[in-house]
């Protein structure tokens, strides 16, 4: 009788480095999701990737999309990318209708946000020395109007450090500017000027040690909650429309569930969510608005629903989410429905289904409590608005 040798006897035979290589091929590779976000059904909720975008209204590629942000006004997508096209819009249908560069004023967009007749930009500009000497960089923030035309500019004025300041995202609240930055922790609030008026500065306790939070990004619900982003602690802080510091969520690391470099931070009132983008774990985490991790979206790679250093995202008008896939060079899109009864989170009657977030009143201009370990830290200076709301 012919004896049969099945696969893996053949490979014993073989030797072990052979069984050794087949173990190799079938650990996946740290960063990579299991199976890719096409559809993904979890925790009563569905994402399913429905449009991946590559190209501007020219044609072009996207050249490293790293900005998003939905204008409600207009029902528009901003994109803010590097190389020629700083600043391309695209339609809810996904359509790109125009952009804007150098020759626009835009040699420079991080982000941007927008009221009813503005567009401002966060951005930098180039100081030439007069005596020739190194040329040195600004942090501003450029208005354009609603046709792309350029208005004006935003300098920093009153700020400590403002020298090393450089704008990441801002966006008008009422007759105020919320920014946040890099060279300097917390949220910024200036006048419509660029005068220094207010610090929020979440403050969290390291090894028993207060450490003041820098922030990366910031966005809004409609019951006016603020959510301030640390890419540095892997943390979202969120304070109540009065500046009370309610709670934090999110934990610094690098396996599923965790945050090792958030970038970006967007919510769907709707369904109640909060959506994070890791830049440095391909994948975007979904948490409740208690703050529970739900589930995450993503791993690294180049097919839909996989990314490759996302930096940001967005919700539009239609409950869609917006991912910036960095270095894949495109924006993909999601549609994102409940599948069945969400998990108790805010009672929905508390949220308003038209609110403007310019409205946004009474955050504190006093140093508020420490709540927990985190707290916030306000500055009073010679502003005649010292000691009332600072919108």
């Amino acid at each position: 009788m012919q004896r049969q040798t099945s696969f893996i006897t053949r490979a014993a035979l073989a030797g072990p480095a052979f069984l050794l290589l087949l173990l190799v091929l079938a650990v996946p590779r740290p960063g990579r999701a299991a199976a890719p976000a096409l559809e993904k059904t979890e925790k009563h909720f569905q994402l399913r990737c429905i449009r991946v975008i590559t190209r501007d209204e020219c044609g072009d590629p996207l050249n490293y999309p790293a900005g998003l942000y939905y204008d409600k006004y207009t029902e528009e997508v901003y994109v803010t990318c590097t190389g020629e096209r700083q600043l391309v819009v695209f339609t809810q249908d996904f359509y790109p209708l125009v952009s804007a560069g150098k020759g626009r004023g835009v040699g420079v967009a991080r982000s941007c946000g927008s009221d009813p007749e503005t567009i401002f930009i966060c951005s930098k500009i180039t100081i030439d020395s007069p005596d020739d000497e190194q040329s040195t960089q600004q942090g501003v923030i450029l208005t354009l109007n609603r046709a792309l035309l350029p208005t004006g500019m935003i300098e920093f004025r009153g700020l400590p450090g403002q020298d090393e300041f450089f704008p990441l995202r801002a966006r008008p609240v009422g007759k105020r500017i919320f920014v946040v930055g890099s060279g300097r922790d917390g949220l910024i609030i200036t006048d419509r000027k660029g005068l220094f008026k207010k610090k929020i500065t979440p403050v969290v306790k390291v090894l028993g040690i207060p450490e003041k939070a820098t922030l990366r990004s910031f966005t809004f619900d409609r019951q006016k909650r603020l959510y301030l982003l640390s890419e540095d602690l892997g943390t979202i802080f969120v304070f109540s429309p009065t500046g009370e510091f309610l709670f934090r969520f999110g934990e610094k690391g690098g396996s599923s569930g965790k945050l090792s470099r958030p970038r970006g931070i967007a919510v769907n009132d709707r369904l109640q969510l909060v959506f994070v983008v890791d830049y440095m774990r391909h994948a975007v985490n979904i948490y409740n608005f208690k703050g529970d991790y739900l589930f995450e979206i993503g791993g690294q790679g180049n097919r839909r629903g996989w990314f490759s250093f996302p930096s940001d995202v967005c919700v539009d008008g239609r409950g869609r989410l917006w991912v910036a896939d960095t270095f894949n060079q495109r924006l993909q899109i999601f549609t994102c429905e409940a599948t069945g009864p969400p998990p108790d989170t805010l009672p929905t009657e508390e949220i308003e289904e038209e609110r403007d977030e310019n409205e946004i009143q009474n955050f504190p201009t006093e140093e508020s409590p420490e709540s927990g370990d985190a707290g916030t830290e306000s500055r009073k200076d010679n502003d005649p608005d010292c000691g009332k709301s600072p919108i």
